[in-house]
């Protein structure tokens, strides 16, 4: 149970650079 606690935050912020990411990609095109 306390993986989860610790993953979950990271998740969130890998998943937030992500679409971060594939912001600035369509803002180039």
């Amino acid at each position: 149970m306390t993986a989860l606690f610790i993953y979950m935050p990271i998740l969130q912020y890998l998943q937030k650079n992500l679409a971060i990411q594939q912001n600035k990609k369509q803002l180039k095109h």
